[in-house]
């Protein structure tokens, strides 16, 4: 396994090549499950490819990203030697975004908040939302105010279950809350979700 025949690298566990190794004729080194995390899985593919070759390229973009620039680069940007076009329409994303059954939020969609720490600012009446540069501050009454810092931290990524969406409007329901969807489809959840709050 160590000749050059054969590379390590990692593959991430949940994409299509981790799924199913075989059918894109590689294997996986790393069966056991981590205690914390699985998702980088070394293994070795026995077609000879080149992944050194892409290493750089790969860290720069995804680094960008993270940091959300240079996101209309072309792919070329990223790397030393040709790589070929992409066959995916530009506006592939935004077709899917348009689409209104792609979008429908169903019971058991996963809702993660990915944002900085809330808290509720009853002088201000507002929800505050922590950020790595400026707070954040979304008006709000009380009780929702007070329900949303609460079930926003059920579905920080630490949790050891995942939080649904039919879960939310149980938890709105329970606390006398009413009107779910105007609040769902409000400016005020649209201001979280662009905080954070991801719907998958």
């Amino acid at each position: 396994l160590q000749s050059a025949f054969w590379h390590r690298f990692a593959m991430t566990a949940h994409s299509p090549v981790g799924l199913e190794p075989s059918t894109f004729k590689v294997k996986n080194l790393t069966p056991e499950t981590g205690t914390f995390a699985n998702n980088d899985l070394t293994h070795a593919d026995p077609t000879g490819a080149d992944h050194d070759l892409f290493k750089e390229g790969l860290t720069k973009s995804l680094f960008n990203f993270m940091h959300a620039t240079a996101l209309d680069e072309p792919l070329q940007t990223w790397f030393g030697h040709r790589v070929p076009k992409t066959s995916l329409p530009p506006d592939l994303i935004e077709g899917f975004l348009v689409d209104e059954e792609f979008r429908e939020t169903k019971p058991n969609h996963v809702l993660v908040w990915t944002g900085g720490p809330v808290h509720y600012d009853a002088k201000l009446k507002a929800i505050i939302i922590t950020g790595q540069q400026d707070d954040l501050e979304i008006p709000c009454p009380a009780k929702e105010g007070v329900w949303l810092t609460d079930v926003l931290l059920k579905m920080t990524p630490w949790q050891s279950t995942a939080f649904t969406y039919a879960q939310l409007q149980e938890s709105y329901a329970d606390r006398g809350l009413r009107n779910f969807p105007q609040l769902w489809f409000g400016n005020m959840m649209e201001a979280i979700r662009e905080e954070g709050l991801l719907v998958v």
